[in-house]
């Protein structure tokens, strides 16, 4: 289901018709991002569920583990890091139900949290996978992701030999052979529920707008030296993807010494004061931001002008970012600025009172701008959406827009063929019109409200 569609909700009922019917004791462990636990605190209680059957475990790993062990029913929650922790003591619980929540999160064969998963909890009887975007780099993201809940998937139950036998390698990208895609579609929807904001009927409608700001000479000739002998004043790297972390700094006009930056263009955080105090005079904007000194800067600009902000980065713990996120909500103050890798785009956050988001600057991987965009929705809103980057010319900055905008266009592309062929193999091809809310409940049933 795409963000924001109430994933939790179509997953608390499941377990309750499907498991807690036959065993009214049952335990079940949710894991998702810290960012998420708001989500499902407020959605348990909403199901009927008892305060004393919900249990949050946060704190230190030996508490978590001391607390799960003493047997009681109900339903555990805890964070995505907390399972590579916590070991065989705490897998080894008893647990009937495992829910992953943004179970993108094992996409990658070769992350810890993975190996975990796969080695610790693909036993446990009942499994369920959830995400908004499964294949947020390239189809092979659906290999562990499948394969925990199967053992194999595609005939394969490792993923090297799926991606050798399945793909073909050009340049650096892997790309599926003929047929494979389609075989992909035909082995995930025997099993997924899928449903996409505009089938369920939200208003929601992304407008995308990039705005363009010109690089300074001093950027032009330190991207020349970076580029040329990785080298930026006194500091020098012989590493790639440092050269190209110095890049990002250097188009978001900082100097790229981590220790010290320095601002050496203010063209971005001058087009983003026009708009501002311009075209969104007066309305509620989420501003994005990869490079916390990109933050703190555009904070101080809005700080002298006498404009309230709001922030949310990693060192602001949790709770404290519920706090400022229910703040934003009431109106207290106009901006929020937000750091992306924070909460993976602020998994589970609302930030819908804004109907608008500028993305200062980006990062390369699709899932955190995805997310990250999907903040400002609401299924009760019924308008446009705009969504501003700020872009520098000649930079990395205009590199790292076109390859997101590829990256939407194809997880677009495949979840919108994977939605056809389910109603194409569910559906006469003479059924009668009705709405996609008839259609889910025909296929469905009993599934949804």
């Amino acid at each position: 289901m795409e963000m924001r569609l109430g994933k939790s909700l179509v997953a608390i009922r499941w377990v309750q018709r499907t498991v807690l019917r036959k065993r009214p004791n049952a335990r079940i462990l949710v894991l998702c991002p810290t960012s998420a636990f708001e989500g499902w605190l407020s959605e348990l209680p909403k199901e009927g569920v008892p305060a004393s059957r919900i249990h949050w475990l946060t704190g230190r790993t030996a508490d978590r583990i001391r607390y799960s062990q003493e047997g009681r029913p109900g339903w555990y929650i805890t964070n995505w890091e907390a399972v590579s922790l916590m070991g065989v003591r705490f897998a080894d619980q008893n647990w009937d139900v495992i829910i992953c929540d943004e179970s993108t999160a094992i996409r990658n064969p070769r992350a810890k949290v993975t190996k975990t998963l796969q080695r610790m909890y693909a036993d446990i009887e009942y499994r369920a996978i959830m995400t908004g975007l499964p294949n947020p780099e390239s189809s092979m993201d659906y290999f562990e992701q499948m394969r925990f809940l199967h053992g194999s998937f595609l005939g394969f139950d490792n993923y090297y030999a799926f991606r050798f036998k399945l793909f073909k390698q050009v340049g650096y990208d892997w790309l599926p052979l003929s047929g494979v895609r389609d075989r992909i579609k035909e082995a995930v929807h025997r099993d997924a529920f899928v449903l996409t904001a505009k089938q369920a009927g939200l208003g929601n409608r992304l407008v995308y707008e990039p705005r363009y700001v010109d690089p300074t000479p001093e950027i032009l000739r330190h991207m020349k030296d970076v580029k040329k002998d990785f080298r930026f004043e006194d500091i020098t790297t012989k590493w790639a993807p440092v050269r190209e972390l110095w890049l990002q700094r250097l188009a978001g006009g900082f100097s790229p010494d981590r220790e010290s930056p320095r601002l050496i263009s203010n063209a971005k955080i001058s087009e983003l004061w026009t708009l501002l105090s311009g075209e969104l005079k007066g309305q509620q904007v989420v501003i994005w931001f990869r490079f916390l000194e990109e933050l703190e800067a555009v904070r101080k600009m809005l700080h002298k002008r006498r404009v309230d902000t709001g922030g949310i980065m990693g060192s602001v713990p949790v709770a404290d970012r519920r706090q400022t996120q229910q703040q934003f909500q009431s109106g207290r103050f106009p901006y929020l600025l937000c750091q992306l890798q924070t909460g993976k785009g602020g998994m589970g956050q609302d930030f819908s009172a804004a109907s608008t988001a500028i993305y200062y600057s980006n990062v390369y991987e699709y899932e955190i701008r995805a997310q990250s965009e999907k903040r400002i929705e609401h299924p009760t809103k019924n308008t446009g959406l705009l969504i501003i980057d700020l872009l520098t010319r000649r930079t990395v900055d205009v590199d790292a827009y076109a390859v997101l905008r590829d990256k939407r266009r194809e997880a677009g592309s495949f979840s919108r063929a994977l939605w056809s062929r389910i109603l194409q193999n569910h559906l006469a091809p003479d059924a009668d019109p009705v709405t996609i809310r008839q259609k889910v409940k025909r296929i469905f049933p009993g599934q949804m409200d």
